[in-house]
Formats: structure tokens, sequence, C-alpha cells
């Protein structure tokens, strides 16, 4: 690495050689390398060491932070969760890492599948919760139609803070005749789910039985479907940002606290919520205020009171 106040520093293996110990025996080619916005360096190079993902080349990774070092270096072509199916050769990978430090791989592999015998460029990903997905298949199987039969090389990546666009150099003929042309994917990538902002009902709201009205905001380009519950029970969709709560499911409830608890996912499948507890409570059938045990008390008062006088009416009379 390059500051201004040391200039270049000595080089360093990075491929081999963690904490000493030094089990990387194949050649090492073909590195590529991209910083995120934490300043972490990330590096993938193409490896021909032999282990349990088999004997073929594989896709290696290592990463550096200023707290830690330089990791040691992981397979990432091949056997995540263990199992390892890639047993063609993987070449020449490139990264790009996106604006939320999602990490992109893609690379030539030899693999043979259901995309059949050619040569095809291979992706995976890097989140967080996550770790790295399963590599897979981008140059072929679009709609699970697979129509690339010629051997697809030689791919370069770029990433914005959604999108990532993957170009390389294919075999494959067609109306544009037979000589190698550039063929280019890309897909939506957000890490983000829907932020969800209740403005109505306001927090602790007291409802009568008619069911309340929802106003909310929700913070996510990818916007796909909402729906909310009462009290964690059936799920109910919604359409649109302001409505009212079923009825009938308002109805059902019991008096007391409730919670009303509202979803919404993107086109990727990350899930979003917000919750507010408040109050139902039905209005008194009642005069407000009044206690109907007075009102009978007073009655009783009167009808003796009326009765005192009849009779004295009556002895006056005897």
């Amino acid at each position: 690495k390059y500051t201004t106040a040391t200039g270049w520093s000595n080089a360093t293996v990075i491929s081999d050689g963690t904490n000493d110990i030094y089990w990387n025996d194949g050649g090492s080619y073909v590195p590529a390398i991209a910083v995120d916005n934490s300043d972490t360096i990330h590096v993938v190079w193409q490896d021909n060491t032999n282990g349990i993902w088999g004997t073929d080349s594989e896709i290696m990774y290592a990463k550096y932070t200023t707290a830690t070092g330089w990791s040691n270096a992981t397979v990432i072509s091949d056997g995540p969760s263990n199992i390892y199916w890639n047993h063609g050769s993987s070449y020449d990978p490139e990264i790009a890492i996106d604006g939320n430090n999602v990490i992109h791989v893609v690379w030539e592999d030899h693999t043979d599948g259901v995309w059949g015998t050619d040569a095809e460029i291979m992706y995976t990903e890097y989140t967080t919760p996550l770790g790295w997905s399963t590599a897979k298949v981008i140059s072929d199987g679009y709609g699970s139609v697979y129509w690339n039969d010629g051997t697809s090389r030689k791919a370069a990546i770029a990433a914005g803070i959604m999108e990532v666009h993957v170009v390389w150099q294919d075999h494959t003929n067609g109306i544009w005749g037979a000589d190698e042309e550039i063929l280019h994917t890309h897909f939506v990538w957000d890490a983000l789910a829907p932020v969800i902002n209740i403005i109505a009902p306001n927090v602790s709201a007291v409802i009568g039985t008619n069911a309340p009205s929802y106003v909310l905001e929700i913070t996510e380009p990818n916007l796909n479907t909402m729906w909310y519950n009462l009290n964690g029970g059936v799920n109910n969709s919604i359409a649109s940002l302001s409505g009212t709560i079923d009825q009938a499911a308002w109805a059902a409830l019991p008096e007391g606290n409730v919670n009303l608890t509202f979803y919404a996912d993107d086109l990727v499948g990350n899930i979003g919520y917000a919750e507010i507890s408040i109050t139902k409570s039905p209005p008194s059938s009642g005069i407000p205020g009044f206690n109907p045990f007075i009102l009978i008390s007073i009655m009783f008062i009167i009808i003796g009171v009326i009765s005192l006088i009849i009779i004295k009416k009556r002895l006056k009379f005897i």
C-alpha cells in the first residue's frame, strides 16, 4: 500500500502464510482488488491449491482491515454450507463492491450443468448476515431457457448503489454471426429493508367500535407488497399507504391493548415492519358521568316523599 507519509510498503504475500501457517501450495493467479467505503481491502484470485473442494482451480478471497490485518484465504467458488459441487476449473475473477458494502464477484467457470458443457460466467455475493452465497451461472439460463452454448470468458463487473452490471466475451453463434461478441447482464441489488413510518393512528390512541384509519410513509425505491396484522393474527394485504383497518377483524378483537403491525417487502425479498400499540375501548352506552344507582335511589326517595304526603292528607280527613 501507499501513504504520503511512508510511501509504498514492502510487498506482502496475502494468498498464504496467515498466522505463519503455510498451506497454499498451488499456483495463485490473476488477482483483482476492491476497497469498500470502510477502507477494507478485498482481493480475489484464481488458485490451483487442492483441498476438500477438489483438484480443480478455484476462486479464493482474502480481506484486510487495520484492526486484524489480512484474513486467511477462503474458497468462494465452491463449498458454501460445506456442499462441494463445482468440479470444473474456475478462472479470471473480477470483484466489485456496491454502496451497501455488498461484495460481488464473477469469474469464468468450466463446471458442467443444465447450462451445458461450455464455460459460463458464475457469480457470488457476500453480505454480512449471510456470508458468501452459492455460486450461480449468470451468462445462461435466464427464465430457465438455456441458449448460450458457446464459451463465456473474461468477465468484468461494476456495481452502483443498487445495480450490478456484468459484461463478458462470448463465443455463442446467433443472428449476429459466428464471431465472438460482448454480452451484458445486470440485476438490481437491494440489501436494505423498507423503512415504515406510521403517521396514523397515533401511539396509544383509544379507538371505539369503528375500525381505525391508517396513514403510512414507506421509504423503499423497490417496494413490492404491504400488509398488516392485529395482535400477530391473520395478515391483511393493503394496496395503499392510507385506508381503514378491516372492520370485521377489528370487531372480533376483545377490548384492551391492540398491537397493530404494518409490513412491507421489496423486490429482493427484504421485509421491514413498524408496530404501534393502541387501545380498543367502545364508548359506554349510559349517560356519560352519571351513575344509574344514584338515579334509582333518587326515584325511591321521590316515591317515598309522595307516599308520605298522600298518607298525611288521608289522616287529615279522618
